[in-house]
């Protein structure tokens, strides 16, 4: 393996977020804060689309923004943002590089995966659904869900072998999300709830 493209086709305006917001806080979660720390950092780059081309240099992992004229949630629908830049691109990686695309069945993601040829192709699903069983799915070599109903979908119903079809248990910052348990009132109560002897 010589490169991994982590590939995601799409701006992120539509997630309410600019450029350096978007990619601090996708450093602080998986998949991207496992890449960081893995032996594959060296070897590893993140692509989004955005306004205008741009190197982002955040500590093991260089973020490239390609730009776009026609992106962003004014113009387009989620999932349909292009950028000539990012295909190109893709489009130079080789037989030996792996471009992983995060987003599951857009337009983007087709259009990634298309230009990516002759390189190795994984999928990862961040969603619930799986979309359609069509080249898109059929050709990546390989495919990461995260619900085990997605996976059940694609090799029990769509037939795909389960050796392409990996399940990955996102981490979790324990430190914001616990375990459940007894529920405690939440530190605020709502202004709109005002006790009956208040006098308001």
């Amino acid at each position: 393996m010589e490169h991994v493209a982590h590939v995601f086709p799409y701006d992120p305006r539509h997630l309410g977020q600019d450029v350096d917001t978007w990619a601090s806080s996708q450093l602080k979660r998986w998949p991207l804060a496992a890449v960081a720390s893995s032996r594959s950092a060296a070897r590893s780059s993140v692509h989004v689309i955005g306004t205008r081309r741009r190197e982002l240099d955040l500590g093991p992992l260089k973020v490239y923004v390609h730009p776009s004229r026609t992106s962003g949630p004014r113009l387009r629908d989620w999932g349909d943002d292009r950028s000539g830049s990012l295909e190109r691109h893709v489009c130079g990686m080789g037989a030996a590089d792996v471009c992983v695309i995060h987003l599951n069945d857009y337009p983007a993601a087709r259009y990634v995966h298309r230009a990516a040829f002759p390189a190795r192709v994984v999928l990862v699903f961040h969603g619930r659904g799986t979309g359609q069983l069509d080249a898109h799915v059929e050709t990546a070599d390989r495919i990461v869900v995260l619900r085990g109903d997605a996976q059940a979908r694609l090799i029990d119903e769509w037939g795909l072998p389960p050796e392409r079809v990996l399940m990955a248990t996102p981490s979790v910052d324990l430190t914001r999300f616990g375990a459940a348990g007894v529920r405690q009132s939440p530190p605020l109560t709502c202004p709109c709830r005002r006790s009956a002897t208040s006098g308001d």
